[in-house]
């Protein structure tokens, strides 16, 4: 018996696209294999860091900083590069940097320093919102926004300082030759470092 041209054609029509979904459904199985291996490794690795950590939590004998452990983690992971032009910048020394290149920060504008047990102020920057209303060198905080400044460093004073521009803080100082204290609102605004 011989086979007709249309049933030799019919059969390689239906095979032509039975193939290519065939193909395409193999291809497509072996990719999300691959993608699936490489994100279990990753979420494996990250379940393994979040077991140790729970387990250095629950049996450790005195108490463990957990955010201290993970930026030891991730700058151990930066370390591990070698590489002398990576390096993990902490958050709280972030904004300082970020201020430090682009030259600008929402505040009141003023250079502060530890000196004698207090926050005290260096100098007003000229023209900043500190200068205009009357803040001098030598004042000394005893408290800003209701916050008493005791035992607090200089670097949690100016973090205290800083804020979005077009917002009030409110400072309680001690100016040499005056024993009361005086008290100031003032509307932080933009500061440009020279």
């Amino acid at each position: 018996m011989q086979s007709s041209p249309e049933g030799t054609k019919l059969r390689r029509t239906i095979s032509a696209p039975t193939l290519v979904i065939l193909l395409s459904a193999i291809a497509g199985g072996w990719l999300l294999q691959e993608g699936a291996d490489r994100s279990d490794n990753v979420y494996g690795r990250v379940r393994v860091l979040q077991e140790v950590m729970e387990r250095v939590q629950s049996s450790f004998v005195d108490e463990v900083d957990q955010g201290s452990l993970y930026d030891s983690a991730i700058d151990g992971l930066i370390r591990e590069l070698d590489d002398p032009h990576s390096s993990l910048i902490p958050a709280s020394a972030y904004e300082d940097l970020r201020i430090r290149t682009e030259g600008e920060y929402g505040g009141v504008g003023l250079e502060v320093s530890h000196r004698g047990g207090h926050v005290t102020v260096v100098s007003p920057i000229p023209g900043g919102p500190s200068e205009r209303i009357g803040i001098r060198s030598g004042d000394q905080f005893l408290g800003i926004n209701g916050v008493v400044l005791d035992s607090m460093e200089t670097d949690e004073a100016v973090g205290l300082l800083r804020g979005r521009p077009g917002t009030e803080v409110k400072i309680s100082v001690l100016r040499p030759g005056i024993t009361d204290p005086i008290e100031f609102t003032i509307e932080r605004d933009v500061i440009r470092l020279r």
